[in-house]
């Protein structure tokens, strides 16, 4: 399946919040082809309200996402963001969170569940109270597929339990 055609199945047609089932996704090669333009045009075809913390709050119901493309984040800030939009589109266009030290442990507990019994991994942080993320978290990369594969281990579970476009 091409990634426009992916796109639109994932996010217009909500194959990324099946009933009972939410699935996360990595898009790859971001920079490359436009790509970024093309997932922002169906993120607005499919009617999706981006946060605004000058008129939402976070957790209600007015809004779908949260946008982080420029947040740098410490491991407290990432986990406090994830509890705080709990049941929200989080997308993240930025590298940083699964690079950074710390970080991609917290976003592997929002998105991971485990093979065998399906059950969601927690979001932890050490001192802070684990909890279940029931959202989708979005990642968009500036690395390609196989670039991203190549990293093995590191990002074994986010490519386990992503679907990738």
């Amino acid at each position: 399946m091409a990634y426009e055609e992916q796109l639109q199945y994932f996010i217009v047609r909500h194959g990324l919040r099946q009933t009972l089932l939410n699935f996360h996704l990595i898009v790859f090669d971001i920079e490359r082809d436009n790509r970024r333009s093309i997932f922002k045009k169906y993120v607005l075809e499919a009617g999706w309200r981006e946060f605004r913390d000058t008129i939402h709050d976070a957790g209600d119901d007015s809004y779908d996402y949260v946008l982080s493309d420029t947040a740098t984040y410490t491991p407290k800030q990432l986990y406090e963001l994830l509890k705080n939009h709990n049941r929200k589109i989080l997308i993240f266009d930025n590298d940083t969170v699964i690079n950074k030290k710390g970080l991609l442990e917290i976003i592997e507990g929002g998105v991971c569940s485990s093979p065998d019994s399906c059950s969601k991994w927690p979001v932890r942080l050490q001192g802070k109270p684990e909890f279940i993320f029931e959202g989708i978290i979005i990642i968009l990369t500036g690395y390609s597929k196989e670039d991203f594969l190549k990293k093995g281990k590191k990002f074994h579970y986010l490519i386990r339990d992503c679907v990738r476009a």
